[in-house]
C-alpha cells in the first residue's frame, strides 16, 4: 500500500524475472503501483517484462569482480577437475555426481569433484582457478553470476544456461545442455571430459574456454558504471 500511495517517481528493479510477482497478491501486477521506469540486469528479464507486463526495461548488466581473473596456477594433466556449487541446483548436482560415478567412470576417466560452498569470494576464485569445468546445475535465473566467474576463471562451462544465462550463453563460450536435464548434463559432461583428454579434440574446448573468458571480461565495471550512470542522468 505504501508504494502504492507514494507521491515521488518510482523505478523497479528487477533481478530475477522468475520471482517478479513474490509478495504481490494473487492476481495482481507490478503495473497497479505507478512505477515510472524498469530496470534489470539481463536481456531475457527486460523480454519476459516487456511480454508479460508490457513494460520496456532498461538492462544494466552487473559487473565481473577482477579477482577471478588472476593469474591461474598450472593445471595437472591427467586428471579433471570438476567444480560445482550444491546452492546452485543440489539436487541436480547430487545426481550428476551419482551418474558419473556409477560403474566406475569417474574414477577411471581421473575426475575428482571441488564443491564451492561457504567460501569467500577470494576462496571461490582460487578454487575456480583450479578446475577445469564448471558444472553449471542451476535453475531460474534472473542472470546467474557463477558461470560468468567461472568463464572469467577460464573454466569450460558445461551445464544450464537456467533461463537468465541466455543472456550470454552460446555454442562457442560453453557446452549447454537444456535446462532441468541431469541425464543431458551427465552425458554432455562425459563426453567433454573424454574430449578433454583427446589430443585432437582438446583445442576445440580450449577455444571455448578463451572465449568465455572474453564474454566475461564484456561484463566490466566500466560498462556497468556507464550504463547505471546513463540510465540515471536521463531521469535527473
Amino acid at each position: 500500500t505504501a508504494i502504492r500511495e507514494a507521491k515521488c517517481e518510482k523505478v523497479l528493479f528487477c533481478q530475477n524475472h522468475y520471482y517478479v510477482f513474490r509478495g504481490l497478491a494473487p492476481g495482481a501486477s507490478w503495473n497497479d503501483y505507478g512505477f515510472s521506469s524498469y530496470l534489470c540486469v539481463s536481456e531475457p528479464i527486460r523480454q519476459a517484462l516487456k511480454t508479460w507486463i508490457g513494460v520496456d526495461a532498461h538492462v544494466v548488466r552487473p559487473c565481473i569482480d577482477t579477482v577471478f581473473f588472476a593469474e591461474k596456477p598450472a593445471r595437472k594433466d591427467g586428471l579433471i577437475t570438476l567444480a560445482g556449487m550444491p546452492r546452485k541446483g543440489g539436487d541436480t548436482l547430487r545426481l550428476v555426481q551419482g551418474l558419473l560415478a556409477a560403474q566406475g567412470w569417474a574414477k577411471a576417466a581421473g575426475v575428482s569433484w571441488l564443491l564451492i560452498d561457504g567460501m569467500r569470494r577470494e576462496q571461490v576464485a582460487a578454487a575456480l582457478s583450479m578446475s577445469h569445468i564448471f558444472v553449471s546445475s542451476s535453475r531460474f535465473e534472473g542472470l546467474g553470476l557463477p558461470p560468468l566467474e567461472a568463464m572469467a576463471a577460464s573454466c569450460l562451462v558445461v551445464g544450464f544456461a537456467a533461463g537468465g544465462g541466455l543472456d550470454y550463453a552460446s555454442p562457442e563460450n560453453g557446452v549447454w545442455v537444456q535446462d532441468d536435464d541431469p541425464w543431458a548434463l551427465a552425458t554432455a559432461l562425459k563426453q567433454t571430459i573424454i574430449a578433454l583428454h583427446d589430443a585432437q579434440t582438446r583445442p576445440a574446448l580450449l577455444a571455448k574456454c578463451a572465449a568465455g573468458q572474453a564474454t566475461a571480461r564484456t561484463y566490466s565495471r566500466e560498462r556497468f558504471e556507464h550504463d547505471l550512470l546513463a540510465f540515471w542522468s536521463s531521469r535527473l
